[in-house]
C-alpha cells in the first residue's frame, strides 16, 4: 500500500512539473523552431543515444567478465533497452538496476555476481558525473557561481573515493573476514559475501580503469547530445555551457520525488539555462527536445521487452 501511494505521489508530481513547463511554451516561436529544426542533426543525436546504451553494455560486460562470466553483448544491450523501459513506470531509478540485475541472472550468471557489478557500475557512473561537474564548474569561469557547486561536488566525489578505498583495503577486508568468522548469523553471511564479491575487483585494476573511463566518456557523450540538439533548433549556446548543465541535471536526476525524473530533469534544465542567460522559451524546446529524443529511445525497448516475453512463451 506505502509503495503505491508513493508511486502516486511521484506521478502526480512529474505529471504537475511538465504541464507547468507545457503551460509556458510561446507555441508560436517554438513551432517555427521546430519547423527549421536540423532533421539530420537531430537524428545523430538519436543514434548517440543508442550507441551511450552499447557503451553502457559493453562496460558491464568488463565487469562481469572478472568472474569469467561470458555472455554476448548483444544481449546485454537488450537487457539495459528493456530496463530502461520498465523504469519509465517504476518509482524509482534504482528499480531500473533491479530489472537489468533480474533479466541478467536469466542469462545464468550468479545473482551476487550480477549485484556486485551493478553496485560497481553505478559508483563509477555517479564518480564520473561528479568529475565531468568539477570539470565543467573549472572551466567555465564560474557561470554558475550563485549555486556554490564546487562544495557538493568535491565532497561527493571524495564520498564516492572513500567507498572504494573500504571497498578495496585489504586490511579492512582481513578485519572484515575475521569479525564474522565462526558467526552463524544468515545477515553475518550475506554481508560477508557482499564484501567479498566487491572487494574481488581489487584484483582487476585494468578492467576497473576501462570500466571508469568508458564513463566518464558516456557522461561527455551526453553533453554532446544536448549541444547538438541546440544546434539542431539554431539555438546559439556555447558548448562550454552544457559541460556545467548537463552533469548538474545528472545529478538533479537522482533525486527520486518524480517518475524516472520526468518533470524534474526538464524543470532543472530549463532553470540552469535561463540562469546561464539562455530565453525561456529557447530553454524550454531544447529540453523537451532532447526529453522526446530520450523517450524514443527508451521506448524501443518495449520491442525488446515483447520479444522477451514472447520467447518465453513460446519455450513455455
Amino acid at each position: 500500500m506505502k509503495s503505491k501511494l508513493i508511486f502516486v505521489l511521484k506521478a502526480i508530481v512529474s505529471i504537475v512539473l511538465i504541464t507547468v513547463i507545457i503551460s509556458k511554451i510561446d507555441w508560436e516561436n517554438a513551432v517555427k523552431q521546430l519547423s527549421g529544426a536540423n532533421i539530420y542533426l537531430l537524428s545523430v543525436t538519436v543514434l548517440i543515444a543508442l550507441f551511450i546504451r552499447w557503451l553502457m553494455a559493453f562496460k558491464w560486460n568488463i565487469l562481469l567478465s572478472v568472474n569469467q562470466t561470458k555472455i554476448p553483448t548483444w544481449n546485454i544491450v537488450k537487457i539495459i533497452m528493456i530496463g530502461g523501459f520498465l523504469g519509465m513506470f517504476l518509482p524509482s531509478s534504482l528499480s531500473t538496476d533491479v530489472v537489468r540485475g533480474y533479466y541478467l541472472t536469466k542469462e545464468n550468471t550468479a545473482k551476487l555476481h550480477v549485484t556486485s557489478t551493478i553496485i560497481i557500475d553505478r559508483l563509477f557512473g555517479i564518480l564520473s558525473l561528479l568529475i565531468t561537474g568539477i570539470i565543467g564548474v573549472y572551466v567555465s569561469d564560474n557561470l554558475l557561481e550563485q549555486l556554490n557547486l564546487k562544495p557538493i561536488l568535491l565532497i561527493g566525489t571524495l564520498g564516492i573515493f572513500f567507498i572504494f578505498i573500504i571497498l578495496f583495503n585489504k586490511k579492512l577486508m582481513e578485519r572484515f573476514n575475521a569479525f564474522f568468522e565462526n558467526k552463524s548469523s544468515k545477515i553475518h553471511n550475506i554481508l560477508l559475501k557482499g564484501y567479498n564479491a566487491l572487494s574481488e575487483f581489487y584484483n582487476y585494476p585494468k578492467s576497473l580503469a576501462c570500466s571508469f573511463f568508458i564513463s566518464l566518456g558516456i557522461q561527455f557523450l551526453r553533453i554532446i547530445r544536448f549541444y547538438l540538439i541546440a544546434e539542431a533548433i539554431n539555438v546559439n549556446i556555447p558548448f562550454i555551457y552544457f559541460i556545467v548543465v548537463v552533469p548538474a541535471i545528472m545529478i538533479v536526476l537522482m533525486i527520486p520525488i518524480s517518475l524516472g525524473g520526468l518533470g524534474v530533469k526538464e524543470g532543472a534544465a530549463i532553470s540552469l539555462l535561463i540562469l546561464l542567460g539562455i530565453t525561456r522559451n529557447d530553454a524550454i524546446v531544447l529540453t523537451l527536445i532532447e526529453s522526446l529524443t530520450t523517450t524514443f529511445v527508451t521506448l524501443l525497448g518495449g520491442l525488446f521487452y515483447l520479444s522477451y516475453k514472447k520467447t518465453q512463451l513460446n519455450n513455455n
